[in-house]
């Protein structure tokens, strides 16, 4: 069967009222979209900026000390002070005590070597930070 101008039925040269479908689905999705967009608005007033409230905040200022941070004396810190060395941790730092009570004060930060579970890394990693006091020799006063 042909259509206008010989194309044949169905074809897209033939505006056989698709056209004019087109342009009501069209006009029918504005009107849908536009009743969306009406519904959205609020009623009412709109809203303001909101009420200016007083806030209220207690501080405290801790005082800050700075001090020239000194090395640890291996043959007076206890268990929790030598915790704070890096790679120190509690089982060790209680082997360092337990050994200077067993074997008297360090007399250099190389002792150190002679505790069960410190190697050369560890000491390189604390040496800095430790010492080791003028050894006490005799009774103390």
């Amino acid at each position: 069967m042909n259509g206008r101008n010989g194309a044949s039925a169905g074809s897209r040269n033939c505006s056989c009222g698709t056209d004019l479908r087109f342009r009501v689905a069209a006009f029918l999705s504005f009107l849908l979209v536009l009743y969306a967009g009406i519904l959205l608005i609020p009623t009412g007033e709109a809203p303001g900026p909101p009420a200016a409230r007083t806030l209220v905040l207690e501080l405290e200022i801790a005082p800050v000390e700075f001090a020239e941070r000194r090395p640890l004396d291996l043959n007076t810190a206890t268990a929790a002070d030598l915790e704070r060395l890096p790679g120190i941790g509690p089982e060790l730092a209680r082997r360092i005590v337990a050994y200077r009570e067993a074997h008297g004060p360090f007399a250099a930060v190389e002792d150190l070597l002679q505790v069960e579970g410190i190697g050369p890394v560890t000491l390189e990693r604390i040496r800095d930070l430790v010492t080791v006091g003028e050894p006490v020799t005799g009774p103390p006063p």
